[in-house]
């Protein structure tokens, strides 16, 4: 049997059947799943009742690690249990690139008043121990190796002559007054050996960060004992998650919604995470105390977009109602869009119809049928489709599963040979555009008037309509 993928709502049910990891880390570019992951373990560990337990968030660096290992091997005063919760962590990062801030200690140094520099000169001791350096690797006694030079190494940035002075009296002040970095590598020895040998029953410990380095060994000893999700872009992982994200907030909200409505939200949208949970906020709101969200409330409250647009122009062109199309094509221009990037999305679109219409003429057309409603697609003729993807008998570019449903049924509407030539028509006009003195989107208008009055052959040179 081939081992569970783990997935946040795998590691919430094995908290639920009482066996939770002792740390988690949720790392990535995605935030928004990183941070709602983590959301999801706290509130899964946190409990009710005498068996709740008291959960401590710690949100900057730097996190006094020794403390954080002391309490979780003993456990809480107040609840018996503790739960920590820390996000954004350096602690996995390799040593160069975001984890530089010198530059903004250096300039602090020069533009705030004197009684200032004790807390600077601590950020940048802090800033050395997470490079894990030391004053003297830095500012050795000898004048060896200077320290400017070494940290344009270790940083990848490039200090200025006024900089390099900056530099020269922090390292002064520190030496001065007996100053040092935090003992940075004997602490994540320790947390390293408690993760390893393990907490007091019941603590565990939440970890998040934007970037990850898998050679440290406090990756290595994370992913040993514990569970480790990558976040980082996925697009087929990213759009379950808009929908996951969409159906959640509705569920939540003790809200319905049709496949249909989901996936047309997400479509209108997009896949950032935030603006979407937003705008199905709103859809909640503007519901009231309805308990089905509908089609109707997308389209009055989400703003179409562009791709959408797009497909009612070819829905128009694929049942001849050119007056539809001419509409729909003045909107987009009246909304701004400009004349290439209609062209380029509509070539784009009746590229996908073309393959659309490959599909349907091979052997997933028997799955197809014109009646088809987006849920039968979604359960039946989709999953053919991946299954024929993943085993290389197609190439099929990653489009949104409603996109590719709405395509489907367009290109039902249109023969190959008519795609073609009408592509041809477009490259014509694109061609035209350039060389000639006619209004661009006058020559489209043309070419959707020819493709309507005579759809077998509208790729004669496009003119001006008599006006």
């Amino acid at each position: 049997m081939s081992p569970t993928l783990d997935t946040p709502k795998t590691l919430v049910e094995e908290i639920r059947r009482g066996n939770p990891s002792r740390v988690y880390l949720f790392h990535g570019s995605e935030e928004f799943l990183v941070h709602q992951a983590a959301r999801q373990m706290v509130d899964a560990l946190a409990g009710k009742g005498a068996d709740a337990a008291e959960v401590v968030r710690l949100e900057e660096e730097p996190i006094d690690w020794p403390a954080v290992v002391l309490r979780l091997r003993t456990g809480s005063l107040f609840s018996g249990r503790v739960v920590y919760i820390a996000t954004h962590v350096g602690i996995f990062s390799s040593r160069k690139g975001p984890t530089s801030r010198l530059k903004a200690i250096l300039a602090r140094w020069s533009n705030e008043a004197r009684e200032n520099r004790e807390s600077i000169a601590a950020d940048f001791l802090k800033f050395l121990g997470r490079l894990r350096l030391g004053i003297d690797e830095i500012f050795p006694e000898d004048g060896g190796n200077s320290g400017d030079r070494r940290l344009e190494e270790e940083t990848g940035e490039e200090l200025n002559g006024r900089e390099r002075e900056i530099l020269e009296a922090i390292g002064t002040h520190c030496r001065e007054r007996g100053l040092r970095p935090p003992k940075r590598q004997a602490e994540m020895a320790e947390l390293r050996e408690a993760l390893e040998e393990g907490f007091g029953t019941g603590n565990v410990l939440i970890l998040t960060a934007a970037e990850v380095d898998r050679r440290k060994a406090l990756f290595k000893v994370v992913r040993k004992v514990g569970k480790v999700l990558d976040f980082s872009p996925d697009r087929r992982r990213l759009q379950s998650a808009a929908l996951r994200v969409v159906q959640d907030c509705f569920r939540l909200n003790k809200k319905r919604a049709a496949a249909e409505v989901v996936s047309r939200l997400v479509l209108r949208v997009g896949l950032d995470l935030r603006r979407l949970a937003s705008e199905a906020e709103k859809l909640v709101f503007h519901a009231g105390d309805r308990t089905e969200i509908t089609l109707e409330d997308c389209d009055s409250l989400i703003r179409r977009s562009r791709e959408e647009q797009i497909f009612d122009l070819t829905d128009a062109l694929g049942s001849g109602d050119t007056a539809r199309a001419i509409l729909s094509l003045r909107r987009l221009l009246q909304q701004g869009e400009f004349f290439l990037r209609i062209l380029g999305t509509l070539r784009k679109q009746f590229e996908r119809i073309l393959v659309a219409r490959d599909l349907l003429d091979g052997d997933l057309g028997d799955i197809w049928d014109d009646s088809m409603q987006y849920n039968r697609f979604e359960a039946r003729f989709y999953p053919a489709l991946q299954q024929k993807k993943e085993s290389g008998e197609i190439q099929l570019e990653n489009v949104h599963p409603y996109a590719l449903f709405k395509t489907l049924q367009q290109a039902n509407r249109f023969q190959s040979a008519h795609v073609q030539r009408f592509l041809r028509g477009l490259l014509r006009v694109n061609r035209s555009a350039f060389t000639g003195s006619v209004d661009p989107a006058l020559l489209i208008e043309r070419l959707i008037h020819r493709m309507g009055r005579d759809p077998g052959d509208p790729t004669g040179d496009p003119q001006p309509p008599v006006l």
